[in-house]
């Protein structure tokens, strides 16, 4: 009965810290991010390092990044001119914040 209890409590353990770190899930920037107010601007970003910028229902635009460190950088087309915008970016596991210009941008993950 000992045997049983000691391997039950060593499941229990390991279930709790499981569900309290997801599992081993990790941070990725890759996916959809709704910005917190109201989702006024989203973000698609694809493993391939393009995406779509999608401001309001009326802007849809395609888009490539690349990260170095804790920079983003954005790159879209605008009138056949690319037009590159840094970032400082922090990734949490559902949370993404992106900061320029001492403006931040909050993000969840969909």
């Amino acid at each position: 009965m000992k045997k049983y209890r000691v391997a039950l409590s060593i499941f229990m353990v390991i279930m709790a810290v499981c569900i309290i770190t997801g599992c081993g899930e990790k941070a990725t920037l890759t996916g959809k991010w709704s910005s917190v107010d109201g989702g006024s601007t989203i973000y698609e970003f694809n493993e391939d390092g393009t995406g779509i910028e999608k401001k309001g229902n009326e802007i849809s635009m395609n888009i490539t990044y690349t990260t170095n460190g804790n920079t983003i950088t954005i790159t879209k087309e605008i009138l056949g001119q690319k037009q590159s915008e840094d970032y400082i970016y922090e990734l949490e596991l559902k949370k993404l914040k992106l900061t320029r210009n001492s403006n931040t941008m909050e993000f969840d993950k969909q």
